[in-house]
């Protein structure tokens, strides 16, 4: 199989079909009305969201000194039911979305990731 700058090597869907996935993903539209209006699977579009999600690593060894946090309603299928977000309050972007809001699981994602927010926080 030859590569083009239409489709990739050993790829059936296209380049500007991948494009325009991630372009709808952004919007607050289901996978699955996304797949209809793509001409695409619904496992394409959940690959193709995935994929890009991959690339975006936590880092652990930097926390801002200004620090927002929430919980949300979650996903049915996350333990707590709600979840916790954190944000960088300067840059607004989000930082991290812990799947479970209980104390017990807050910690365990601290300790497990080695952040220590006491000595790098200034204000929550």
């Amino acid at each position: 199989m030859t590569e083009t700058d239409i489709v990739n090597k050993n790829c059936f869907i296209s380049n500007n079909t991948k494009k325009a996935i991630a372009l709808s993903a952004n919007k607050k539209t289901s996978e699955k009305d996304i797949a209809n209006r793509l001409n695409v699977s619904h496992n394409t579009v959940n690959r193709i969201i995935n994929s890009f999600n991959k690339d975006y690593k936590v880092n652990y060894n930097y926390l801002p000194e200004v620090l927002y946090f929430n919980e949300f309603k979650s996903t049915k299928t996350a333990d707590g039911a709600m979840s916790f977000i954190y944000v960088d309050a300067m840059k607004h972007s989000i930082i991290d979305v812990v799947e479970d809001r209980r104390l017990n699981n807050l910690i365990t994602y601290t300790v497990r990731n080695k952040i220590d927010v006491e000595l790098v926080v200034d204000t929550f």
